[in-house]
């Protein structure tokens, strides 16, 4: 464990959170990595490094999630709007313009899809593929199947691909009641109409 002075020293040396949140959290990351402070210990050393508005997102976790920095971590990027899919789709969208060179176009690009690995907190080969696996999956999907999957908060290919049968089975499901319920509307609406007939001739009779 760290005493008093060496944990007044890192509190000197770690960033500030200012401009690109993402790059502050790898930053702070480093910092507490290369000195060896133990990541149980990472909340306690984060508030004071926030911004106004990432403070504010603190403020409004729990007392648990407060010391959790995982949580922490997360909650912030969501307010921010800094998860996969926002660096992704940036990373989809980049072109270059104006007098911006192709060399540090394609920096740019490369830094875009940095983030979007840390983000998705990719750290070992296997799980890049998984992430561009999963992405390319759910692309293939139907509007309505990748509406289902994507609310299902997936978080691996295959996880993706169980939330796509589910998404089917609950559609098969859905449409055997539709024609099942119109089938016997269908009947009930020929049974009335066969009633009616008959009492029709029933009365025509009579009047004979």
């Amino acid at each position: 464990m760290l005493n008093h002075s060496e944990v007044r020293d890192i509190s000197k040396i770690l960033p500030k959170m200012e401009g690109d949140v993402l790059a502050f959290f790898v930053s702070f990351e480093k910092v507490m990595l290369l000195n060896g402070v133990d990541e149980a210990a990472w909340a306690r050393y984060l508030p004071a490094q926030l911004n106004q508005r990432a403070l504010k997102v603190f403020t409004r976790l729990s007392l648990e999630h407060s010391q959790d920095y995982g949580k922490i971590k997360e909650a912030i990027l969501a307010d921010f709007n800094l998860g996969p899919a926002t660096y992704l789709k940036m990373f989809r969208s980049m072109r270059r313009s104006g007098s911006c060179n192709y060399v540090t176009h394609l920096s740019n690009l490369r830094d875009c899809l940095c983030r979007y690995v840390q983000a998705a907190n990719v750290t070992e080969f296997d799980q890049l593929l998984d992430l561009i696996l999963k992405e390319q999956f759910e692309n293939s999907l139907s509007p309505n199947v990748k509406a289902f999957v994507l609310s299902r908060e997936t978080t691996c290919a295959e996880e993706s691909a169980k939330a796509a049968d589910l998404s089917f089975r609950v559609s098969k499901v859905s449409n055997e009641n539709v024609y099942g319920s119109q089938n016997s509307t269908s009947r009930h609406g020929t049974h009335l109409f066969a009633t009616s007939t008959i009492c029709t001739a029933e009365c025509s009779s009579k009047a004979y």
